[in-house]
């Protein structure tokens, strides 16, 4: 489904944006590989030595406990904790993995967002006395290059390393 997905799907193709192999493994000798390569999925049963992530979990039965449940990620956590799963490479490979299955394996409930509220605030309002103890400064694309503080934190947010194409520290 997912190698059907990443040929159909514009919105599964988008999350495909890099080339990574991640294999599937139980101790009861069932093997599985999933392939990126130019935002398209391959299987298959042959595996390579160094994956980017490689997913050992103790039997077949709760591998598919795990991904075929609401609770997978916590099943998964579990897993780990107490020893019956085991993850060489990335966790944020595996969250990645479970997050494109869920995709294409809509299992779990979704992710609602929130309704607005009517009356909410939306928009500045001048017309109340909190307005003016509020400070509001002009809009800005880029952060102040003068501003060494602002740029040594920005460093330090994982989210912007990743997309600076560095690489995501293990755990």
């Amino acid at each position: 489904m997912m190698t059907a997905a990443s040929r159909w799907s514009p919105r599964f193709r988008a999350a495909l944006s890099r080339d990574r192999t991640i294999v599937l493994e139980t101790g009861d000798g069932v093997r599985h590989q999933f392939v990126v390569r130019g935002r398209a999925v391959s299987s298959g049963g042959t595996v390579i030595s160094r994956p980017d992530c490689r997913i050992v979990i103790a039997t077949a039965a709760q591998a598919l406990a795990i991904f075929l449940s609401p609770w997978g990620v916590g099943r998964l956590l579990a897993g780990i904790v107490e020893g019956t799963v085991s993850v060489e490479g990335s966790l944020y490979l595996l969250l990645w993995f479970d997050a494109r299955l869920q995709s294409v394996v809509p299992i779990r409930e979704p992710i609602r967002r929130p309704d607005r509220f009517p009356g909410a605030y939306v928009a500045p309002r001048n017309d109340i006395a909190v307005a003016r103890w509020i400070t509001r400064e002009p809009p800005k694309s880029a952060l102040d290059t003068d501003w060494v503080e602002a740029w040594t934190q920005r460093r330090k947010l994982l989210m912007m390393r990743v997309a600076a194409g560095e690489p995501a520290p293990e755990f």
